[in-house]
């Protein structure tokens, strides 16, 4: 699943943008990335917690933001696939 996939997950579930991630800055990157973006993840984190043991099991991901975002959806019961 691409970034871009797991970006629109996110913003399905929290009902942002009417869950369709097309809004682009300079054509390239999301108004919302939490995949690589700390400030639009990081607040999900902490508000949310994120799940100990499905943090260890995802920690090994080479890009944690986006192991996070992975985690956050498991908890939210959305299938990732």
């Amino acid at each position: 699943m691409s970034d871009f996939e797991i970006n629109k997950l996110i913003d399905t579930s929290l009902g942002v943008h009417g869950g369709v991630v097309s809004f682009f800055i300079d054509m390239s990157q999301f108004v919302t990335d939490y995949c690589n973006n700390p400030s639009d993840m990081m607040p999900l984190v902490f508000e949310d917690g994120v799940d100990e043991e499905l943090w260890e099991n995802m920690v090994y991901n080479s890009n944690p933001l986006r192991a996070a975002a992975i985690v956050w959806l498991m908890m939210q019961g959305v299938s990732y696939d």
